[in-house]
């Protein structure tokens, strides 16, 4: 485990520490198997003082997801990991020893980009975690197995302006793949219907059928 990267004292939280992961853990994977418990803000890979383990930093959309995975998840296996984890609440104070993890690191501002990224988004940035705005939401059918949120912001971001967090691949609980559907919020209803337009029945080659793209509410 990681020395001082959390501590059971601290109050609930949506910043959660992960320790005992499988080495070689990628962002992405870490982000597929905690999605399915919950809305994965954002996560980053920290550097591990135990061998053949990996620890990391994942920030969940509520403070009320961030409890529900330290008190569910926490030694147990999470589905489509093979060995248990340690969940706790992050540990962010500030002056953290030498060696210890944190949101704190080197000069600058205090907090990491992460952390920046989502008080934003809360406070400033439009479409922010907790500004949804349903009637631009576009609903996506058709996708294949692999594809994760970066890629449908990739897909549908030529269009226009999306919300922060607002490309969301639907992902399978048991094994983490996407179940070929997903959402894309837009900042405004121009966008939303130049993507409709542009991507509704396109086929794309390796797919089995053409992709369905409409407004959400409209699917059947």
């Amino acid at each position: 485990m990681m020395a001082a990267a959390y501590n059971g004292n601290l109050e609930p939280s949506d910043n959660c520490f992960v320790a005992d992961l499988p080495a070689g853990m990628s962002e992405e994977l870490l982000s597929r198997v905690f999605s399915i418990y919950g809305t994965v803000v954002d996560c980053k890979i920290l550097r591990s003082n135990t061998p053949n383990t990996s620890a990391a930093l994942i920030r969940f959309g509520s403070v009320q997801e961030g409890a529900w995975v330290v008190s569910n998840v926490n030694g147990k296996i999470p589905q489509g990991l093979s060995a248990p984890v340690i969940v706790r609440y992050a540990n962010s104070n500030k002056g953290m020893g030498k060696g210890m993890i944190g949101w704190q690191k080197g000069k600058g501002s205090g907090k990491g980009v992460q952390e920046i990224k989502y008080q934003l988004g809360k406070t400033i940035l439009p479409g922010g975690v907790r500004s949804p705005n349903d009637s631009n939401t576009v609903f996506v059918a058709g996708l294949p197995w692999d594809t994760t949120n970066l890629d449908l912001y990739h897909i549908f971001s030529p269009f226009g302006a999306i919300a922060q967090n607002g490309a969301t691949a639907q992902l399978d609980k048991k094994s983490g793949e996407c179940i070929g559907i997903g959402f894309v919020n837009y900042l405004d209803a121009a966008a939303a219907n130049k993507a409709i337009s542009a991507l509704n029945g396109v086929q794309v080659p390796g797919c089995f059928k053409p992709l369905e793209v409409k407004l959400k509410g409209q699917q059947q």
